[in-house]
Parts: C-alpha cells; sequence; structure tokens
C-alpha cells in the first residue's frame, strides 16, 4: 500500500496553555467595585441631603431631598454587590426603592410646585418636576398628587419586600390598636 496524503488517525494533543480568568460582569472584582462606587454615591447623596456646597449641587439639581431615599437604595445596591443577601437587597425591593424615590420626588413637586421655580436644588430637583408636571398636565393637580400616593402605598411595600398578607396583618392591627384607644 502506497503511503497516503492524509494520515489514517489524528492526534489531538490538549491545548497545555495557561487560562486567564478574564473579568466580566458577574466577576467578584466588578461586584467589589460596584458596591464600593455605590457606597460612595450613597454617602454623597446623604451629604448632599444637608451640606451646602458646590460640589453636593449636581445631586440637589436632580432629586432634591429624595436623595435620602437614594442613599438607602444606593446602599442596598452595594450591600447586594458585596453577596449580603436580605429582603431589602432583593431585585424586586431594589426596583421599588427606584420607583419610590421618581415617585416622591413626583409627590413633593406637586405639593409644593413654587419651591422649585424659587430654587430648583431645594426640594425635589428635576426629576421631581418632570414626573409632577406630567402627572399635573395629563390629570389635573389634585388628581396627579391622589395617584402619586396611590403609586406611592403601592411602591414602599414593593421596596419593603413586602407580601400583600404582612400588609393586611399590619393595617389589622394598627385597627386593633386604634380601636382601644
Amino acid at each position: 500500500s502506497s503511503p497516503s496524503l492524509f494520515p489514517s488517525k489524528i492526534v489531538y494533543l490538549p491545548y497545555m496553555g495557561r487560562r486567564r480568568n478574564e473579568l466580566t460582569i458577574k466577576s467578584e472584582e466588578t461586584s467589589i467595585i460596584l458596591g464600593l462606587l455605590s457606597i460612595i454615591l450613597a454617602v454623597l447623596l446623604l451629604l448632599s441631603t444637608f451640606v451646602t456646597a458646590p460640589a453636593f449641587d449636581l445631586f440637589r439639581k436632580y432629586i432634591g431631598i429624595s436623595s435620602i431615599v437614594g442613599f438607602f437604595l444606593l446602599l442596598n445596591v452595594a450591600l447586594r454587590s458585596f453577596g449580603v443577601e436580605y429582603a431589602w437587597s432583593k431585585k424586586s425591593a431594589l426596583f421599588g426603592q427606584l420607583l419610590t424615590l421618581i415617585d416622591f420626588s413626583g409627590l413633593l413637586y406637586l405639593l409644593n410646585p413654587e419651591t422649585l421655580d424659587k430654587n430648583l436644588n431645594n426640594i425635589t430637583g428635576s426629576i421631581g418636576k418632570s414626573i409632577g408636571t406630567l402627572f399635573s398636565d395629563i390629570f389635573s393637580k389634585d388628581v396627579g398628587v391622589l395617584l402619586l400616593l396611590a403609586l406611592l402605598f403601592l411602591f414602599v411595600p414593593l421596596a419593603l419586600n413586602l407580601s400583600f398578607v404582612t400588609i393586611k396583618e399590619i393595617f389589622v392591627g394598627i385597627g386593633n390598636v386604634l380601636k382601644k384607644i
């Protein structure tokens, strides 16, 4: 038999090179960096509520006094990135906290719109102005306030990761206390 141009058996050698661990979104290093950035932003948000320095004007300009809610949101994001799991750091609770932040800003604007016109950095920020204006343009100011309050009553339990059964038990308990008064 004549030798073939193609060998009948091919031997594959395993690749013996060093495999590098790549930095991905779900890697531990990225989570730690996200957590540290979230903590830094959370502290800056909290300070922007109380300190009147030019460095904090950006936070007050966009979310105003609602930065207190933003502080808790970013703190919970940081804890989730560090791997701490509890009720307020679940994805649904974080989403509820974000919705509460937006809703609260809009509600503050509708309750006191003239404050924003005098000083943008005072109470609601531009996000609150946008949400409040949207609701007051689509509905009247009073209906907008009622709708944002209703949404707030939906978003806060979501932000606190409370089930409807727990909410019902809370209201029953409050009712029992009020009956005894």
